[in-house]
């Protein structure tokens, strides 16, 4: 099982890591204007979000101990009118049946320490709680050094599937609201 956190962790912090677009000083505006944003639906992966363009898509699979995870990658990296930012929402599903039987809650802890724990950044928060009445954790990270870079997250379980929806921007964008906006506007579809 852990072998499995470990990879399945891996796959989703290479997804996020991959994704960080370089940094300038542009400044956003004082509150997060999502006007021109538009809802991104993806039919076969069961959700919508608002985002500021088309993501590009990628697909690997992966063997694990439970079986053979296929895990969704969706990343737009957004330059423009000094809002330089990414998104990104990945999900994987579960082979049919291997996570009945297990704590999810405990699951998606052990993910986040394999996964996310030890980024070497600065944790800024970091809260377990229910996401429309599935297991959740929202987590931010700031880069150290020269990165002022940063990542707002959410690792959820819905429906045997794992996702993490996330952002990688400037702290004004993340002061200005862009990240809670992005993350709030998930919606899974039947």
């Amino acid at each position: 099982m852990k072998k499995f956190c470990v990879i399945l962790c891996a796959i989703f912090f290479c997804a996020l890591n991959g994704c960080v677009a370089q940094s300038d000083q542009s400044q956003a505006s004082s509150a997060a204007d999502t006007s021109s944003w538009k809802i991104y639906t993806n039919q076969a992966g069961k959700f919508s979000l608002l985002m500021p363009g088309i993501p590009d898509e990628s697909t690997s699979t992966q063997d694990t101990e439970l079986g053979q995870m296929t895990t969704h990658n969706f990343v737009l990296k957004a330059r423009q009118e000094g809002h330089v930012a990414a998104y990104l929402i990945t999900y994987g599903d579960f082979p049919a049946g291997s996570i009945e039987k297990m704590d999810v809650n405990q699951l998606l802890e052990r993910m986040w320490e394999a996964g996310y724990k030890n980024l070497g950044d600065k944790l800024i928060y970091k809260k377990t709680d229910p996401w429309n009445n599935f297991p959740c954790i929202e987590f931010q990270y700031k880069g150290t050094g020269n990165s002022k870079l940063i990542i707002t997250a959410r690792l959820l379980f819905a429906q045997d599937r794992n996702f993490l929806v996330s952002t990688v921007m400037l702290p004004n964008q993340v002061e200005d609201g862009y990240a809670l906006k992005y993350l709030n506007s998930l919606q899974l579809l039947k």
